[in-house]
């Protein structure tokens, strides 16, 4: 039989329906696929910039470890690089007696970084660690702290200009680009305002009384923060101080460091909450303000001007006694 006219009528209103419902999804899903395509680009854009990072790593085999997520078990050295030919299987390799004494990973993205392994006696090492535009940094794997630490400075200079002596990954290629792949990939921008979010209930649990609290929100930011290409965390920072000097300014001195040390715990070894914590432990009295102030102006060209000035001035009577 035919269909009967009524039905017809209904049919096409509901195929009108369906169309404009397809149409709305297609364009949802165009672009929802943009958004990932910007992500995706924006990270790329970083990793090959003039932006770029390199990260030296001693102490470990970098295919033993994780990297943003990212397993470098299969990884190869660059061609050219030293150890390049020197297969991923080889059991000399990953003896500790041929243990390369540094590798590097080059075309990293500005950021904060998370390098996971595991130690001889099977400790496991979780260790974040920022790099700022076109900074080279070299960390130690130390067996007994199991964490990766900084190198003191003359011996990470000396380690950056050897790095080509050594084995040279390519982060880009082997943890870049797996995560572009990833639905989960976000922006710097999402990544920084979940983060502020997060750092916000932080400082409420800090005014409430509730440090450990304020640590786990810290580190809820630290997380989200981890393998997203970040040029700037100057926002964060910036909150983190206000906060701190103006708990300091109404003689809450213990809440203004918990405000700073849960600021660390979300950007470990930041220069700008190090010159922070040093000016409130200096303006406390206290020795310790000294070699924090030291320790921040380490990397002092990535602090705003005006603070890296202040740490400078608070620095410099010191010194003049010291040569005195």
């Amino acid at each position: 039989m035919l269909i009967p006219i009524g039905l017809i009528g209904f049919a096409m209103s509901a195929i009108e329906q369906e169309r404009a419902n397809a149409a709305r999804h297609s364009m949802q899903l165009a672009s929802a696929h943009h958004q990932f395509q910007a992500r995706g680009y924006e990270l790329w854009e970083a990793c090959t910039g003039p932006d770029a990072c390199l990260l030296v790593i001693t102490g470990a085999d970098v295919r033993a470890c994780t990297i943003d997520g990212v397993s470098m078990a299969r990884a190869q050295p660059a061609s050219g690089s030293a150890s390049a030919a020197v297969p991923v299987e080889s059991a000399a390799y990953r003896s500790a007696a041929q243990l390369p004494s540094a590798a590097g990973l080059f075309a990293v993205c500005a950021g904060l970084h998370r390098i996971r392994t595991t130690t001889a006696s099977g400790g496991e090492v979780d260790t974040f660690l920022s790099l700022n535009p076109r900074e080279a940094r070299a960390f130690a794997l130390d067996a007994n702290l199991s964490a990766f630490v900084a190198h003191e400075p003359d011996h990470e200079a000396a380690l950056v200009e050897g790095a080509l002596a050594g084995p040279l990954y390519d982060y880009n290629a082997f943890v870049a680009g797996a995560r572009i792949q990833s639905p989960s990939i976000q922006s710097a921008k999402d990544a920084l305002d979940a983060a502020e979010k997060w750092l916000q209930q932080a400082v409420q649990a800090v005014a409430k009384g509730v440090p450990v609290k304020a640590f786990e929100l810290a580190a809820s930011a630290r997380g989200i923060l981890a393998g997203v290409p970040v040029s700037s965390f100057a926002r964060l920072t910036d909150f983190i101080g206000f906060h701190a000097f103006e708990l300091q300014q109404r003689g809450e001195q213990t809440k203004a460091r918990t405000v700073v040390d849960a600021g660390l715990v979300a950007l470990p070894d930041s220069p700008t909450l190090l010159a922070v914590l040093g000016m409130l432990q200096s303006r406390a009295g206290e020795a310790s303000g000294q070699s924090t102030l030291q320790r921040a102006l380490r990397r002092g060209a990535w602090m705003p001007p005006a603070l890296r000035a202040q740490a400078e001035a608070l620095i410099a009577p010191r010194a003049a006694m010291s040569s005195g």
